[in-house]
């Protein structure tokens, strides 16, 4: 089965459903300082992206 990249960023959306996150996100960054916050949200996406890229990268063998 071919996928492609948008199928994938789709599929991803849906699974993780960023917009009914948004209210746990919030609970968890209330006890971080206002002025801090945005380098956790930054920090945290940023990983999230280099996972993302080894999987589309090197995740070929998980579909055979």
């Amino acid at each position: 089965m071919e996928t492609s990249f948008a199928s994938a960023v789709i599929i991803l959306l849906l699974v993780t459903d960023p917009i009914g996150n948004i209210p746990l996100f919030v609970a968890l960054l209330r006890p971080v300082a206002p002025e801090r916050r945005v380098l956790v949200i930054v920090r945290e996406c940023a990983i999230a992206l280099a996972v993302l890229t080894a999987f589309v990268l090197f995740g070929g063998w998980l579909l055979q």
